[in-house]
């Protein structure tokens, strides 16, 4: 932020950088009064101190509260000539009563406390936002337990978690300070106990509590054994786990939790389905999105506040592309699917990432390589359906066959008929479940045909698939059948077709129904050669009754809306936007509504709700004009 620049704090407050220290905040909805400060018409005197102030009522009880009840009832000061205010100082009253009549205060880092003071016991709700605000603006490692004790003294909640989770974001750097041996136990136990991002590893936070406690190891041994209690040692690795002193072990429980995570790193597997406490530090839920190719960044959105985050992704580094990748959260851990590898060939892998180790492990790969598929989490397991994959020449009919297509001499027509070469690629009808528990995959029953670029999703314990392109040379291009299984039957079975041919589309079930919005289709052409557009639209399946209903198109001003989904708190959010821009559209579930969403990012193609650690967005400058859309941090 610059000196002069107009920031927006809230719908409610402004503020000016005057200098580095100097902040002005503006109240956006303050009705300045008509009277001046200690003008004739003032009918209160206030003694604070050993200074008078003359002031009005109307003006006092309006702003504040404390004072509202003071002049509206039986007080003995109602109707006193003056009154005197004890136990505030001169310097926190003299800013609050410039503001009543102004709509606006300077602060320094000299006067926020007085300020804090004086807002807090007046109960002036705006004021003692502010000074939160520019307490949070000068936060610094130095200063942060001092202003802890401060936002303790009066009971400023809010303001203490921000400052836990300052502590927590720069606990590296107060690492590398004087200031370890200083920490009150108060302030370590809450940080750990509490929900805070803590930016170390769990191995260096547990050489701060050795280093904390052997600086007076005597008074502070007990504090110790309670401390420990809180670390989480699932975070650290089976090399850390194996260098933990072997006297830490000792305290009670201790040796059994490192035992624990231990026991946990053999099987790591299991860990999307363990009842184990695995949380790693401040959590929260978000919106993860991934851009086309370069895979190894992602953008994290808090739907809480207009911020998003980037940091390193990494799945380029597996040899995957973003872009073909089946990506599907399960248990608090993503997992990367199929697609393509960078030889732009489909492989089967299964990766799964840890968002709070920011780790990649490899597990079993599906027992056939995959993309253009898509996979659905139910119960414990995970399900690939269909896709489109690659075949040796020399076993190009054999593995048509196998796949389903109808017999070995029209294998070769119906490839070249979609446009390819038949000894490359084959479009599967073939679908397998991956089980964590047993590490394997497993057949499940195949599609009626091959299909990819199709859609899926769970309803009440059973799998959906709608649309894409079959490999079945009589069929449309894209279909607009609906296929049902439920675990335990034998076959897939056919359900009513959409309203709309379509692939690519995004689906999800909600409100008991599933709904299929967006996607590419071909209007009324039956050949894909003859040109796609984008699938304005909407429609749901009701299962009863089944049959399909249209609900209102989206607007062409959206853009193309992309095939993945993410529900929270009643939304449906989808990626939308024509070419290289992208937009977080808002589909709500209430009223069945599409709202017209933010931008969010450039080249974004897949959106998963996860659960993500990383630091609390702190105070920063985000000009007035930012307005509307999601901003980057800092």
């Amino acid at each position: 932020m610059s000196t002069g620049d107009l920031i927006h704090v809230d719908d409610n407050t402004e503020l000016v950088k005057i200098s580095n220290i100097k902040y002005r905040y503006l109240n956006t909805k303050f009705h300045k009064p008509t009277v001046k400060l200690s003008d004739h018409n003032a009918d209160i005197k206030l003694k604070v101190g050993n200074e008078y102030f003359k002031a009005h009522k109307d003006v006092l009880s309006s702003a504040s509260d404390y004072f509202s009840a003071m002049f509206s009832h039986d007080m003995m000061e109602k109707d006193k000539d003056y009154i005197e205010l004890k136990g505030i100082s001169l310097g926190g009253f003299q800013i609050m009563l410039e503001y009543f009549y102004h709509g606006h205060i300077t602060l320094v880092m000299e006067n926020v406390q007085h300020c804090l003071e004086a807002s807090t016991f007046f109960h002036v709700d705006w004021l003692t936002g502010v000074c939160s605000n520019y307490i949070m603006r000068h936060l610094s490692v130095d200063n942060c337990l001092p202003m802890l004790s401060l936002a303790d003294t009066y009971s400023l909640m809010d303001l203490v978690k921000d400052m836990y989770s300052f502590i927590g974001h720069q606990a590296l750097r107060l690492m590398e300070t004087s200031l370890v041996p200083e920490l009150p136990y108060e302030v370590i136990e809450q940080l750990l106990a509490g929900d805070y991002y803590v930016d170390i590893q769990e191995e260096s936070l547990l050489s701060l509590l050795i280093q904390w406690a052997n600086f007076d190891f005597q008074s502070r041994e007990p504090l110790l054994s309670k401390l420990l209690l809180h670390i989480k040692f699932h975070l650290m690795t089976p090399d850390e786990l194996e260098n933990i002193p072997e006297d830490l072990l000792k305290y009670d429980k201790i040796k059994d939790k490192v035992e624990m995570a231990k026991s946990l790193w053999q099987e790591p597997h299991k860990w999307s389905i363990s009842n184990e406490e695995l949380s790693g530090r401040g959590g929260r839920e978000v919106l993860f999105l991934v851009s086309e190719w370069n895979a190894n960044s992602v953008t994290l959105i808090d739907l809480n506040h207009p911020h998003v985050h980037s940091e390193e992704f990494g799945l380029l580094d597996q040899n995957s592309l973003a872009d073909f990748t089946s990506l599907v959260a399960c248990g608090g851990f993503l997992y990367a699917i199929g697609g393509y590898n960078m030889d732009l060939e489909p492989t089967n892998q299964l990766l799964m990432y840890d968002p709070r180790l920011r780790l990649w492990l490899q597990f079993p790969p599906m027992k056939r390589s995959r993309e253009n598929f898509r996979v659905v989490t139910l119960g414990k397991k995970l399900y690939s359906i269909g896709g489109s994959s690659l075949t040796a020449s020399q076993s190009a009919t054999a593995s048509l066959n196998e796949e389903g297509t109808r017999t070995a001499e029209d294998a070769e027509s119906v490839q070249e008929a979609a446009g390819v070469v038949a000894s490359r690629t084959v479009t599967l009808r073939s679908c397998e479940s991956y089980d964590p528990e047993a590490n394997k995959w497993t057949d499940i029953p195949s599609l009626p045909h091959g299909l990819f670029a199709h859609a899926a999703c769970v309803h009440n314990g059973s799998i959906y698939v709608t649309g894409g392109v079959t490999d079945n040379l009589s069929d449309p291009v894209p279909v607009n059948y609906c296929y049902r299984w439920t675990p335990g039957e034998s076959e897939w079975t056919r359900k009513a077709s959409m309203l709309t041919r379509r692939q690519s589309h995004a689906m999800f079930s909600a409100n008991n129904k599933i709904y299929v919005m967006g996607g590419y289709t071909a209007g009324d052409l039956q050949d894909l050669s003859l040109g796609m557009e984008n699938c304005f639209k909407n429609e749901f399946y009701d299962a009863e009754s089944d049959g399909w209903e249209a609900i209102a198109d989206t607007p062409s001003q959206f853009g193309h809306i992309h095939k993945t989904v993410a529900i929270v708190e009643g939304v449906a959010y989808l990626l939308g936007g024509n070419q290289s821009s992208k937009y977080l559209h808002e589909f709500h579930l209430d009223d069945e509504e599409l709202v017209q969403g933010a931008f969010c990012g450039k080249n974004l193609v897949q959106l998963v709700k996860l659960t993500a650690y990383y630091p609390s967005y702190m105070a920063s400058d985000v000009p007035k004009s930012t307005e509307g859309s999601w901003q980057s941090e800092g």
